[in-house]
């Protein structure tokens, strides 16, 4: 009994100190949590409330903990002493960041390569450890490195240790199960030959010839060769048959036979007969490789002016493998012109028609007689679309007389008028069914009911300025 009344005193006391030390907690947490609400007395927000909560947290053992969880758990940036920096470079994660030069490094180059990028993601030029360095790279499996790919010195030529041979004796380096003759032509190989003391080393090579190799073995203890064609698809390169890799170059666009700018001068049908109407209706495309893969949706075209849309209709290969012909649905009318893009690089080529506009500037005035006169003079040199008036085919006096009847118009009144720009300012210089979205005239898609509010209010200025 007198044991358990002490136990029960020990209890007593043990309770009775954890309530004042809890009390004594409770009382700094209660006066930490006052003195905040008064500092933010004149901000009573919520914000201000959370804000004096934190400080309150933070000097209790839960904020505490939690800085020192930041410091162990979170490294220091190196950035004034703020953490959890997300932007550290990483040499081989295969991401290029930071000041990293190349990827692919962040581990030893391996054995027989060149690596380009070494364990610091910096761009350099090293080779690793390799048969013939000199160096015995037992974790590579090599026994010796004589510092030559001589067989039976001894030392192989892939860093075997061999017994020398005194006599006279024929080794082929390129033997394996697969080529027990020796004719291996997927490893450059070498023959070894000891004849009557003489040594002599003969080398597997491609003697100049692209698709065969010059292959040296072994034969009634002779050393022969044999001119060996590499299997299709591969090359000979450096004394043994290589895939043959072949590098295509991106085609890219260079040129065109109707140029950016360019403007038709000649007249707009045949004379005593308007049913035969003259106009581009084609054009061709020069690029700097092969256009098999280029397709007619890498084109787009758009008319400026008030002509119908013009589309095109389809492409096909030019004269050469590298000309492509975008064919028209039809041809470019007089006082219109045409925009096609070529979408993968953004190239556009503007071309325009306009009657008797000799020197190109997209005007019909006077000044269009003094450069036709200047280029019958021969002081002057134009296109033949700017000169042969008559399109005979070529440039003479005759085309004066069809540039007169321009000017008396014969051909429809052309005095005065001129092209709308290649980069449209307004939509009425689109034709019908187009709009000029910055600078270029695009295809309307759909209702107007159901474009977008910049699309609805183009129409409603259309539709303004027609009534």
């Amino acid at each position: 009994m007198e044991s358990d009344k002490s136990v029960y005193a020990v209890v007593a006391i043990f309770a009775f100190l954890l309530l004042i030390v809890g009390g004594i907690i409770t009382f700094f947490l209660l006066d930490t949590v006052l003195s905040g609400v008064k500092e933010n007395s004149r901000n009573s927000s919520p914000p201000a409330l959370i804000a004096s909560l934190g400080r309150v947290l933070d000097k209790t053992s839960i904020g505490i903990t939690s800085k020192i969880l930041e410091k162990t758990i979170i490294p220091d940036s190196g950035n004034g002493g703020e953490s959890g920096d997300t932007n550290v470079a990483i040499c081989g994660n295969g991401v290029l960041e930071g000041d990293e030069e190349c990827e692919g490094g962040g581990k030893p180059c391996g054995y027989g390569e060149t690596c380009e990028c070494d364990l610091n993601c910096k761009e350099v030029s090293i080779r690793g450890a390799y048969c013939g360095d000199g160096i015995v790279q037992n974790e590579f499996g090599e026994t010796c490195d004589d510092q030559n790919s001589v067989n039976g010195d001894g030392c192989s030529s892939i860093c075997k240790n061999e017994a020398i041979q005194t006599g006279d004796y024929c080794i082929d380096s390129d033997v394996t199960n697969v080529f027990a003759d020796g004719k291996n032509t997927l490893i450059k190989g070498n023959v070894s030959l000891r004849l009557n003391g003489a040594v002599q080393d003969y080398f597997d090579d491609c003697s100049n010839n692209e698709t065969k190799v010059n292959e040296f073995y072994c034969r009634n203890g002779k050393a022969e060769n044999e001119s060996i064609e590499c299997m299709i698809g591969q090359v000979c390169e450096g004394g043994e048959c290589k895939e043959n890799i072949v590098q295509i170059e991106e085609t890219k666009f260079i040129s065109s036979n109707i140029p950016n700018g360019a403007i038709d001068a000649r007249i707009p049908y045949q004379n005593g007969n308007p049913s035969l109407t003259f106009g581009w209706n084609s054009i061709i495309l020069k690029f700097s490789g092969s256009v098999e893969g280029i397709s007619i949706g890498n084109f787009s075209i758009s008319g400026v002016g008030n002509d119908e849309p013009i589309e095109i209709s389809g492409i096909t290969r030019g004269s050469s493998q590298n000309d492509l012909v975008v064919i028209f649905n039809r041809q470019i009318n007089p006082g219109n012109r045409a925009i096609l893009k070529y979408i993968p690089e953004n190239k556009e080529i503007c071309i325009g028609y306009l009657p008797g506009d000799v020197n190109g500037d997209g005007v019909r005035s006077p000044n269009d007689m003094l450069a036709f006169i200047d280029a019958l003079n021969g002081q002057k040199e134009f296109p033949i679309y700017s000169t042969d008036i008559d399109r005979s085919g070529i440039f003479t006096s005759a085309d004066n007389l069809a540039f007169i009847d321009i000017g008396n118009g014969i051909y429809g009144d052309w005095n005065g008028k001129s092209l709308p720009p290649c980069k449209c300012t307004d939509d009425l210089q689109c034709s019908s069914g187009y709009v000029c979205n910055e600078g270029t005239c695009t295809e309307l898609s759909g209702s107007p009911i159901f474009i977008d509010g910049e699309g609805l209010l183009v129409n409603l200025i259309r539709i303004l300025k027609v009534i």
